[in-house]
């Protein structure tokens, strides 16, 4: 499990969340944990939120995926990032997330990108990375376990998506 949204219990949220607490959400990497076993689940950020331009991260990131058998990175856009007024120019994925997905990719294993953001975004860019792509949008405090459930199969992935994305 990597990605710098995988263990923010607020940027789940979104950006509509008004009286919201992060302290009632639960994130992906406590859903692994519980679903998977703590010692079954290999976590490493990578970057510390999702503009951060830093890679000393990304040694944690090859050492947690030469342990796993398959990569699920969580990444997207921080809560305060959509809405109104926060246009952006590009709709690339913020900081060095593309960077951190190739990484991911160059490792031989099945590679599970999740999304979290409040916008369509440029999967253009990174699309030909995942082997599957998982958009949650910001899906609020019970987060980690739908995604957990979603992932390791417990439940079926359906819905109609009312909107286009950019190519």
């Amino acid at each position: 499990l990597i990605g710098p949204l995988a263990n923010q219990p607020h940027e789940q949220l979104g950006t509509w969340i008004f009286d919201g607490r992060a302290s009632d959400s639960q994130t992906v990497l406590n859903a692994f944990n519980q679903l998977n076993g703590q010692s079954n689940t290999f976590f490493a950020e990578g970057l510390g939120y999702s503009r951060d331009h830093s890679t000393k991260g990304f040694a944690a990131v090859e050492r947690a995926i030469a342990s796993a058998e398959v990569v699920v990175a969580v990444v997207g856009e921080e809560s305060i990032l959509s809405g109104e007024a926060k246009s952006l120019a590009e709709l690339r994925f913020p900081g060095k997330q593309a960077e951190l997905l190739q990484l991911a990719a160059s490792k031989g294993k099945p590679v599970v990108m999740v999304v979290m953001a409040g916008r369509p975004t440029g999967l253009n860019y990174t699309q030909h990375l995942a082997d599957a792509i998982l958009y949650a949008w910001h899906p609020g405090t019970m987060a980690g376990p739908a995604l957990a459930n979603l992932i390791f199969g417990e439940s079926i992935p359906s819905g109609k998506l009312p909107v286009t994305f950019p190519k």
